[in-house]
């Protein structure tokens, strides 16, 4: 299938090949009004803009999905579009919008027990914590991160957690060095 061979393109990094395939497929879908890979699409698009660094067009790829997939009810799919969007917001400068985000995300992959994305999605919210001042709940939601990955279901899920554990023990210690008043 189309969203196949644009997935694998995306996986092996060939950006223009995944995105030509995938607005090929989302443009059959709208021609045909199928709303779930017409979603699908969309936010591989948005993926793809935001590997590429293309935050407008990232923010409203997932955008569009999310709208598609909460009209549809799907909550787990919908929570996937709302932590892009707080990766999003995030790499913004705009951490409060990216907390409600991904603080909203991790809760419905809780409700689903979808540990994988649930982690992801506090490595977010601990990131955004973090960009607010608030170490200690920063600390807090990496530590919760951590413990959902120790056997991840998808070896990629455990990354995003790495990184934003680093940042959460890297602003830990250079505070410890910093004269207290």
């Amino acid at each position: 299938s189309l969203y196949g061979v644009g997935h694998i393109a995306a996986e092996q990094g060939d950006l223009a090949t995944a995105e030509k395939v995938l607005s090929e497929a989302l443009e059959m879908d709208r021609r045909f009004d199928r709303r779930r890979p017409m979603a699908y699409s969309t936010y591989q698009l948005g993926e793809i803009a935001l590997m590429r660094g293309d935050l407008a067009l990232a923010r409203q790829r997932h955008g569009e999905a999310l709208a598609i997939r909460t009209a549809l009810g799907e909550k787990g799919t919908a929570a996937e579009s709302r932590s892009a969007l707080a990766v999003i917001a995030l790499e913004e400068g705009k951490a409060a919008e990216a907390e409600k985000l991904a603080a909203g995300a991790a809760e419905v992959f809780a409700a689903q027990s979808a540990p994988d994305n649930e982690a992801m999605a506090r490595a977010t919210l601990a990131l955004a914590m973090l960009a607010q001042g608030r170490r200690s709940q920063a600390t807090r939601e990496i530590e919760r991160a951590q413990a959902l990955v120790k056997n991840p279901q998808h070896v990629l899920a455990r990354q995003p957690v790495l990184i934003a554990a680093a940042g959460v023990a890297e602003v830990a210690v250079s505070s410890a060095f910093l004269p207290h008043a």
